[in-house]
């Protein structure tokens, strides 16, 4: 995620990054937010829903412990929380494989791998354009 909406989601909702950025060897959250900015609606509407729950649950005090990509899914690790906090994150990871991770859109929207080998969530408009970069890149290093 671009440093710009990561900082945008730990100015809103310090509380739940307050590992951010914190010891390697204690949390994964000292690497940030993993996930590409498409995403990041999807995150900030969570923590609105985390942060409602927290108020109606007064033993709540949750934290997140690592938000990352996986499988082409978005996958996040929390601590703290109660069986409704950690339904709303297993929602949200379930709606990321209708949502491009790379740009947001909800437009034709596919789990595929890439050339790399990784799957992606992606878009139709965002599977050409890395299509589009892999054939370059293959082109000019065959002029090399």
């Amino acid at each position: 995620m671009t440093e710009h909406w990561e900082k945008k989601l730990i100015e809103e909702f310090p509380d739940f990054f307050r590992m951010h950025g914190g010891d390697p060897h204690v949390t994964c959250m000292a690497f940030g937010v993993c996930v590409e900015q498409g995403w990041f609606p999807l995150l900030f509407m969570l923590c609105e829903k985390i942060r409602e729950e927290a108020r109606r649950d007064p033993s709540v005090d949750f934290r997140f412990e690592q938000i990352k990509e996986k499988f082409g899914l978005l996958r996040i690790y929390g601590a703290g929380g109660n069986q409704a906090i950690y339904d709303l994150i297993s929602g949200a990871e379930g709606d990321s494989s209708k949502v491009c991770e790379r740009c947001g859109s909800t437009d034709e929207v596919e789990q595929l791998p890439t050339q790399t080998g990784w799957l992606k969530t992606h878009c139709k408009s965002c599977r050409e354009e890395e299509k589009k970069y892999w054939q370059e890149r293959t082109k000019a290093q065959g002029a090399q």
